[in-house]
Protein backbone atom coordinates (compact mmCIF):
# COMPACT_ATOMS: atom_id res chain seq x y z
CA UNK A 1 0.00 0.00 0.00
CA UNK A 2 2.81 2.39 0.62
CA UNK A 3 3.82 2.24 -2.99
CA UNK A 4 0.30 3.18 -4.13
CA UNK A 5 0.19 6.13 -1.71
CA UNK A 6 3.58 7.36 -2.84
CA UNK A 7 2.61 6.78 -6.49
CA UNK A 8 -0.59 8.81 -6.07
CA UNK A 9 1.36 11.56 -4.27
CA UNK A 10 3.87 11.61 -7.12
CA UNK A 11 1.03 11.80 -9.65
CA UNK A 12 -0.56 14.67 -7.71
CA UNK A 13 2.75 16.50 -7.61
CA UNK A 14 3.23 15.93 -11.34
CA UNK A 15 -0.16 17.42 -12.27
CA UNK A 16 0.75 21.05 -11.52
CA UNK A 17 3.90 20.58 -13.56
CA UNK A 18 1.83 19.15 -16.43
CA UNK A 19 -0.67 21.97 -16.11
CA UNK A 20 2.17 24.50 -16.18
CA UNK A 21 3.67 22.80 -19.22
CA UNK A 22 0.24 22.84 -20.90
CA UNK A 23 -0.15 26.55 -20.16
CA UNK A 24 3.26 27.46 -21.50
CA UNK A 25 2.89 25.13 -24.48
CA UNK A 26 -0.22 26.90 -25.77
CA UNK A 27 0.43 30.43 -24.52
CA UNK A 28 1.81 31.50 -27.90
CA UNK A 29 -1.21 30.03 -29.66
CA UNK A 30 -3.60 31.73 -27.25
CA UNK A 31 -1.77 35.03 -27.64
CA UNK A 32 -1.95 34.72 -31.43
CA UNK A 33 -5.67 33.91 -31.32
CA UNK A 34 -6.25 36.84 -28.98
CA UNK A 35 -4.40 39.18 -31.36
CA UNK A 36 -6.38 37.86 -34.32
CA UNK A 37 -9.70 38.39 -32.57
CA UNK A 38 -8.66 41.93 -31.60
CA UNK A 39 -7.64 42.63 -35.20
CA UNK A 40 -10.95 41.27 -36.48
CA UNK A 41 -12.84 43.43 -34.02
CA UNK A 42 -10.88 46.50 -35.10
CA UNK A 43 -11.45 45.74 -38.80
CA UNK A 44 -15.15 45.18 -38.15
CA UNK A 45 -15.39 48.58 -36.43
CA UNK A 46 -13.50 50.26 -39.27
CA UNK A 47 -15.74 48.62 -41.86
CA UNK A 48 -18.84 49.69 -39.96
CA UNK A 49 -17.59 53.28 -39.69
CA UNK A 50 -16.72 53.31 -43.40
CA UNK A 51 -20.12 51.88 -44.25
CA UNK A 52 -21.90 54.52 -42.21
CA UNK A 53 -19.83 57.28 -43.80
CA UNK A 54 -20.55 55.96 -47.29
CA UNK A 55 -24.23 55.61 -46.46
CA UNK A 56 -24.37 59.24 -45.31
CA UNK A 57 -22.53 60.29 -48.47
CA UNK A 58 -24.99 58.33 -50.62
CA UNK A 59 -27.96 59.89 -48.83
CA UNK A 60 -26.54 63.36 -49.42
CA UNK A 61 -25.95 62.59 -53.11
CA UNK A 62 -29.46 61.17 -53.48
CA UNK A 63 -31.02 64.27 -51.97
CA UNK A 64 -28.84 66.50 -54.19
CA UNK A 65 -29.88 64.49 -57.25
CA UNK A 66 -33.54 64.76 -56.31
CA UNK A 67 -33.18 68.52 -55.85
CA UNK A 68 -31.49 68.88 -59.25
CA UNK A 69 -34.22 66.77 -60.87
CA UNK A 70 -36.94 68.97 -59.45
CA UNK A 71 -35.08 72.11 -60.54
CA UNK A 72 -34.59 70.68 -64.02
CA UNK A 73 -38.25 69.66 -64.20
CA UNK A 74 -39.25 73.18 -63.14
CA UNK A 75 -37.02 74.74 -65.79
CA UNK A 76 -38.46 72.45 -68.47
CA UNK A 77 -42.01 73.31 -67.45
CA UNK A 78 -41.17 77.02 -67.47
CA UNK A 79 -39.62 76.67 -70.91
CA UNK A 80 -42.65 74.71 -72.16
CA UNK A 81 -45.07 77.38 -70.88
CA UNK A 82 -43.01 80.16 -72.46
CA UNK A 83 -42.86 78.22 -75.73
CA UNK A 84 -46.64 77.65 -75.66
CA UNK A 85 -47.14 81.39 -75.12
CA UNK A 86 -45.00 82.19 -78.14
CA UNK A 87 -46.71 79.65 -80.42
Amino acid sequence: RRTSVSASAAAAAAQPAAAQRHTTLFSDVHAQLHNITQDLSHFRQCALANHQARQAELDALRSKLEKERSEHRGQLNKFRYEFDDLV
